[in-house]
């Protein structure tokens, strides 16, 4: 009966509110991240993060042994946005000089040094991304990564965030976005966007990007996730 009456207001609350990077913040804080975690809900939650972990590299393990390799990504600051608790962070931090991980929710974050304790070369910035970026050294060698960010975020924030790296970042900087990507479909929802490759391919205009087609589908609306870049110009 609780978990019946959570799930409705979770709904009521998603169709009511005005979205902004605060009240998105506020939503994600209330359906992921829980600031007292008991025993068990903590072993459950360091068990996801081994498998969302394990299907990221099942992914794009690829690009980091070919592409990446090659340009020596341990002398690339790693900018990990919307790190939420430090998952793919905790993985970056094994071979670069200096990960930051940009992450609004300070709930996440808890949790991520929970599990993760102090990471080796790992600066942590308690921020919305398009505020942290412009504040960060982005003239560096820069490789960005986001795993299903920007497609919570309104399309302000999302190009916001988009412009400071397509503009503000060196060139033969990478990124590798988990997002999701349509060849025409768009979906305007709370929390739930579907952007066309011209969106991504417009904002981004200064990369070279391939488009990869891991196929997702929710509710009957099929899509494709990640793509990968270099700037060029």
């Amino acid at each position: 009966m609780i978990e019946l009456i959570i799930k409705t207001l979770k709904k009521l609350k998603q169709k009511i509110y005005f979205q902004d990077k605060s009240t998105s913040l506020n939503h994600h804080n209330f359906i992921n991240y829980h600031n007292n975690l008991n025993r068990r809900d903590f072993e459950l939650e360091k068990n996801k993060h081994v498998l969302i972990l394990n299907s990221f590299l099942k992914k794009f393990n690829f690009i980091f042994k070919n592409e990446l390799k090659s340009a020596h990504i341990k002398e690339y600051l790693i900018f990990d946005i919307g790190a939420g608790s430090l998952i793919h962070t905790n993985y970056f931090c094994n071979f670069a000089k200096k990960v930051y991980s940009i992450e609004p929710s300070l709930n996440a974050l808890k949790i991520g040094k929970k599990i993760y304790g102090n990471l080796k070369n790992n600066i942590i910035i308690n921020d919305f991304a398009e505020d942290a970026l412009n504040k960060l050294p982005l003239g560096n060698k820069c490789f960005f990564y986001t795993g299903h960010v920007l497609s919570h975020l309104t399309d302000q924030s999302t190009k916001q965030i988009l412009e400071i790296i397509n503009n503000n970042s060196s060139i033969g900087s990478y990124l590798l976005f988990d997002e999701i990507w349509s060849n025409k479909v768009e979906v305007k929802n709370k929390l739930f966007y579907v952007r066309n490759i011209k969106f991504w391919k417009s904002n981004l205009s200064n990369f070279d990007i391939n488009f990869y087609k891991f196929k997702n589908n929710i509710s009957g609306i099929s899509f494709y996730k990640g793509f990968f870049g270099k700037k060029v110009k």
